[in-house]
């Protein structure tokens, strides 16, 4: 059974050979979805390797803005940040992250953003400024 994609209501003009290989490429990926589908034997397990796959995709592929945010905090590469950061959650939805800096400051600030607006002056302060309902993975808050 094939589906078809259809987004041509967008104002912006599609040529033909532009289309068809954007069809192309749709089929092809819900062939290898369905192959999937039949190799994990269910939907569930195929959606989670999907993402495991994103996931680890998305880590190995740096940004100039993750560079520039480590950078800006005396570290080398922005998996070096992570490493030295504390994982907090936040009821925000979003990913936090505290980190020690040189001098004895603290920064907080989270995966979507990626910037500070200043430092504090010490954990607990840092911890404060994350939106409410804030806790360490795997920590206590005030530890």
């Amino acid at each position: 059974m094939k589906q078809q994609v259809n987004d041509r209501t967008s104002s912006e003009p599609h040529s033909d050979v532009k289309w068809k290989n954007h069809e192309q490429t749709a089929d092809t990926g819900i062939t290898q979805a369905q192959q999937l589908v039949q190799e994990t034997g269910s939907p569930e397990l195929a959606k989670q390797a999907i993402d495991a796959v994103a996931e680890s995709s998305s880590l190995e592929q740096e940004t100039d803005q993750q560079t520039a945010l480590a950078k800006s905090l005396g570290y080398r590469c922005y998996s070096d940040l992570l490493e030295a950061s504390e994982k907090v959650r936040s009821n925000d939805g979003l990913q936090w992250h505290l980190t020690s800096l040189d001098g004895g400051t603290w920064a907080a600030w989270n995966d979507v953003q990626l910037h500070l607006d200043r430092h504090y002056n010490c954990r607990n302060e840092a911890l404060a400024n994350v939106p409410h309902d804030a806790e360490f993975s795997g920590s206590s808050l005030l530890g």
